[in-house]
């Protein structure tokens, strides 16, 4: 993703020593290719992607550095990360805007339909804690390659920025 000066870009970089065995850390690379600087280090089941800029010395990215996809910032000087999402499910893939009265983002995450964030992390607790496995199959074509429809659909949700932190987040397609 370039910068907003044009001046520099981030990437995300994967590193491994075998397969399943890979880690992500992403890594600022200076626009002539000469200078690079790591944003964030190598550590093993820690991954970082999708970085995006949110200011010209501020990236934004997804990191499962606690314990879900959620939203963190990194700045490019001091190195700080900020962790400025907490919701109770994993965030899948985001969008920063930045409008003229309000930044925002944008982002997806697997909703069970009519639910809220908090309820479908419920649901989830509910449905594992079920000890029976079993689904009924009532017509063909239900198995689509190695994945079963649990229920959940992917919704896209916004969320404005409120003391340096994502606010609550809005389901745009609530209901459908």
């Amino acid at each position: 993703a370039p910068s907003p000066d044009g001046e520099k870009f981030v990437f995300t970089r994967r590193f491994g020593s075998g397969p399943g065995n890979y880690r992500d850390c992403m890594d600022l690379i200076m626009s002539d290719f000469v200078n690079e600087k790591k944003l964030t280090q190598v550590t093993a089941g820690i991954k970082d992607n999708s970085p995006q800029w949110v200011s010209n010395s501020t990236v934004a990215f997804l990191s499962n550095r606690s314990g879900s996809s959620q939203l963190w910032t990194v700045n490019i000087e001091s190195f700080d990360l900020t962790q400025i999402s907490d919701y109770p499910i994993d965030i899948e893939s985001f969008k920063y805007v930045d409008a003229v009265e309000e930044p925002y983002f944008l982002f997806s995450a697997s909703v069970f339909l009519g639910m809220s964030l908090a309820e479908t992390a419920a649901q989830r607790v509910r449905n594992a804690a079920n000890p029976s496995s079993g689904q009924v199959f009532d017509h063909l074509f239900i198995r689509h390659w190695d994945t079963f429809f649990d229920g959940e659909y992917h919704h896209l949700f916004t969320a404005a920025m409120d003391n340096g932190r994502v606010g609550p987040a809005m389901d745009l397609l609530e209901g459908l």
